[in-house]
């Protein structure tokens, strides 16, 4: 009986072992992707880049979206902070009860946009840069906010500029 025990627990040990090590294997590999040459940013190897009019870069994997804007210095033609380019945009884009928020490196707000009847959250970051004014965005749909908001702040942290 102690015998079949042993068995049995070793067993369980073994395949728990291997489950543990199959899954870290299939964890996406984070990846660095560089815009403009300037703002580079950590996601994983589940995001590919992808053109998008009007943006300087798109990064997509299954379930997230993010866009990068950059608009230059000269575009704005005055000094803005951070804080007044993101109620800019907010303004800009009829974004009315969105909240500017600053953090350690950025301005940020949220909002929320249906797209062919889907529902989708968005996470947008505000930079400034010797280039200019960045806008990052993240986009997922809000039914699934609380699976990626911890990427998204992962992700958001790793953006720095060259």
């Amino acid at each position: 009986m102690k015998r079949q025990l042993k068995k049995a627990l070793l067993l369980f040990i073994t395949l728990a072992l291997l489950t543990c090590s199959l899954t870290s294997c299939l964890a996406p590999k984070p990846k660095t992707f560089t815009v403009a040459d300037e703002l580079r940013i950590t996601l994983t190897e589940a995001f590919s880049e992808k053109e998008l009019v009007g943006q300087t870069a798109m990064f997509q994997s299954l379930d997230v979206i993010v866009t990068v804007l950059l608009e230059e210095k000269e575009l704005i033609q005055r000094d803005l902070s951070v804080e007044e380019y993101a109620a800019l945009v907010c303004s800009g884009n009829g974004l009315t009860d969105s909240t500017v928020k600053i953090k350690d490196t950025h301005a940020a707000f949220s909002y929320e946009k249906t797209v062919s009847g889907k529902d989708y959250t968005y996470f947008a970051k505000c930079f400034k840069s010797e280039k200019g004014y960045w806008l990052v965005q993240f986009a997922c749909f809000t039914s699934a906010v609380d699976k990626h908001k911890e990427n998204i702040d992962t992700w958001t942290a790793s953006i720095s500029f060259s």
